[in-house]
């Protein structure tokens, strides 16, 4: 096999580099992932959380999207709040575990490591955010809810 390896490498000299690269940057986000102080959880892992720990989710999204479903019992703080310091509501809950929740999961984790620098221990964002819940057919408010 080896030997196939290296003309296959000679042959194609982008296309295993690209490849070397990705390897690489897979490892990398697996590191990361693993010794990150803010946890990616599934939707399952959530309820438990929010069942057993009372666990206070945040949806993060903007009021309209929020406004249109929601997480039953979340509340809303906007991620401008995060970068204007407005972020009184949250103080009062620093000792539960807070569930950071966007539309996909990408910006969820980027306000949950900034949460975990000003002191907040038990955070963590919801993995594939909303759209994620969704695909595991759980339910969803609508309406307005603070």
């Amino acid at each position: 096999m080896l030997q196939e390896l290296i003309p296959f490498i000679d042959r194609h000299p982008i296309l295993s580099v690209t490849w070397v690269t990705l390897l690489i940057g897979v490892i990398l986000t697996f590191i990361k992932n693993y010794f990150s102080k803010v946890k990616e959880i599934i939707p399952t892992e959530a309820i438990l959380m929010m069942n057993k720990q009372q666990a206070l989710v945040v949806d993060i999204r903007a009021k309209e999207e929020y406004k249109k479903s929601h997480i039953i019992g979340s509340i809303n703080v906007e991620k401008n709040n995060l970068k204007n310091n407005k972020l009184y509501e949250l103080e009062k809950h620093k000792a539960r575990p807070i569930i950071i929740v966007c539309a996909h999961g990408v910006s969820s984790l980027t306000f949950a490591k900034q949460l975990y620098k000003m002191d907040f221990q038990k955070i963590y964002s919801l993995k594939e955010g909303i759209s994620g819940w969704n695909k595991a057919n759980l339910p969803l408010a609508k309406g307005k809810k603070k």
